[in-house]
């Protein structure tokens, strides 16, 4: 026997027109509920003023809608920068969106290419090393807190990393830029400050170990 309140039928009396480009057109019911629709739903669904819907019909469109709403927001965050999953998967929950909504979204943007892990560590990356010279240990640390894979980390490490003589010489450079900077005059003193700065650097001790002898 069916739940009363799932039969409970109503015609749609009015399919409002958008106020402003960022507000989307409404729905109205005969009970007087009104929620916000896109045309991709309403052509999916068949919506028309006059249309009979059941109280069930209704929470399906409106799930659908929100999905529709969220692939589009998906799109958008995307389309600004690259972002990894996690990142967009907390953008989408800042909008409030289900978690089933954010789960459809995200399967989406990676299906049509916009979202990728392994694409968005290496771009990550080379972002940062261009910005200024950082270790290996960093770039990895920013990209798990980031949501990233170990394995999808490790992978775009060693594509842009192709040999260790890279990250030696990034750290040489950001080694003789702060030297260049510093006060203190006790050799000492100096080595370990500068030491502690590239550790701070994720610049990994063997790696800090060469440019202490390169610099001497």
């Amino acid at each position: 026997m069916h739940d009363t309140a799932t039969n409970n039928m109503l015609i749609i009396t009015d399919i409002l027109p958008q106020r402003s480009r960022t507000q989307p057109r409404r729905v109205r019911l005969s009970d007087g509920f009104t929620f916000p629709i896109s045309d991709d739903t309403i052509v999916r669904f068949g919506l028309a003023k006059g249309v009979v819907v059941s109280d069930e019909q209704v929470r399906e469109i409106r799930s659908q809608e929100e999905t529709f709403q969220a692939k589009q927001a998906a799109l958008a965050i995307c389309g600004r920068r690259l972002r990894s999953r996690k990142e967009l998967e907390e953008k989408l929950r800042e909008k409030e969106f289900s978690s089933e909504a954010i789960e459809a979204a995200t399967t989406f943007a990676a299906e049509y290419g916009y979202l990728d892990d392994l694409n968005f560590a290496q771009a990550f990356i080379r972002d940062q090393v261009l910005r200024r010279p950082v270790g290996r240990q960093r770039l990895q640390l920013e990209l798990q807190r980031r949501g990233v894979a170990k394995q999808d980390i490790a992978e775009a490490l060693s594509s842009v990393f192709s040999d260790s003589e890279q990250e030696l010489q990034l750290a040489i450079a950001a080694a003789k830029k702060k030297l260049a900077t510093s006060r203190i005059t006790d050799p000492q003193k100096r080595e370990r400050s500068l030491a502690n700065f590239l550790a701070a650097r994720g610049f990994g001790w063997e790696v800090v170990r060469k440019v202490l002898e390169e610099l001497k």
